[in-house]
Formats: C-alpha cells, structure tokens, sequence
C-alpha cells in the first residue's frame, strides 16, 4: 500500500504540534500514545501535506488516544472515527501486534484521510442513517484515500471478489430502512 511520493512526505517532514490546519491533542486520562508521539505526529504532518496537494485541508481537532483492542481496527491496531465536521479521534492499541507494522504501512495517513473526508462531508450533507448512505460515505472516504494518497484499497474493501459482491448485496428495503446504526 506504499507509495513512493506518500513516504517521501512522511521522512521529510518535520512536526509541529499545531499544523497549518490540523490541532493535535494528547489524551492522557485513558492512558498515554506518548511513545508514539513522534511517529503519529510527523504522519499527520505527511497526510495534511498531501491532502493540501490536491485541496485546502479542513480546520480539524484530532483526538489522540490509547486505547484497548475493542476501539481500534484489529489488523491495526488504530482506530478512527469523524466525530463531527471539525472533530476526529484517532486512538491507538499500544498492545497490538499490528499497530508497529501498520505505523510503518501509513496507516495513520490513510486513516486520517477517510476521516476527513467524513468531515468535509458532515459539514455539507444531512444525517442520513441507513445502510445505503452508510456504504456511499465508507465507499466515498475510501476513493478520496486512494485520491489524495495514491494508496490502494485496505484488505476489507477487497475482501470479497467483484465477482461474488452481488450475492451479498442486501434487498433495497434494508438499504433504505432508516435507524441503521454505524457504530454497533
């Protein structure tokens, strides 16, 4: 998933705690990524840096966090989530051990990247809450990754053949069915 203009960005970078448009902040209460700080810190600079490539970067407060195994994506170790248009937390599973490799794979960038696209897209959409609008956003923050990172799908947007993707397509009624909760 690495490509080579997205890691000249990150080993040439130097952080600051306040980018031009992204504001850090250390959680500590939950537990402290203090061990990370460098590593996570000069990604965000490099996924702000590219995204400003392609478009100005939204006005964001990221969350930074230590967290268990439950708040994070497993094959990670990092979790992220939009939590409204300026707002995104990212938290870290210190335990896990995917979180070093998935350091080094820029998955804090592409992570980023996805949540800011929901952000973008909170902040000039409607709180549709059904599966169907569920998929386009995930889909949408997926291709924005791919965009402005020149990164590939993550394994779980793959992980079913394009050939068997229609027999695991739910009827419209379930898509449509207003309620759907994203984060059970």
């Amino acid at each position: 998933m690495q490509n080579t203009v997205f890691l000249m960005c990150v080993k040439d970078v130097k952080s600051n705690e306040v980018m031009k448009n992204w504001t850090r902040h250390w959680l500590r209460a939950g537990g402290s990524v203090t061990v990370l700080k460098t590593r996570i810190a000069k990604a965000l600079d490099a996924a702000e840096m590219a995204l400003t490539i392609k478009m100005p970067a939204p006005s964001l407060d990221i969350l930074l966090t230590r967290s268990d195994p439950r708040g994070v994506i497993p094959e990670l170790g990092i979790g992220g989530w939009a939590l409204g248009p300026t707002l995104v937390q990212m938290s870290f599973d210190l335990e896990s051990e995917h979180l070093d490799p998935a350091l080094d794979d820029g998955a804090v960038q592409r992570i980023i990247i996805h949540e800011a696209n929901h952000c973008l897209r909170m902040s000039n959409r409607s709180d549709v809450q059904t599966l169907g609008a569920a998929l386009v956003r995930e889909g949408l923050a997926g291709r924005f990754v791919e965009f402005i990172l020149g990164a590939g799908p993550e394994p779980w947007e793959i992980a079913i053949p394009e050939g068997e993707l229609a027999s695991y397509m739910p009827c419209r009624a379930v898509l449509d069915q207003h309620g759907y909760d994203h984060n059970a």
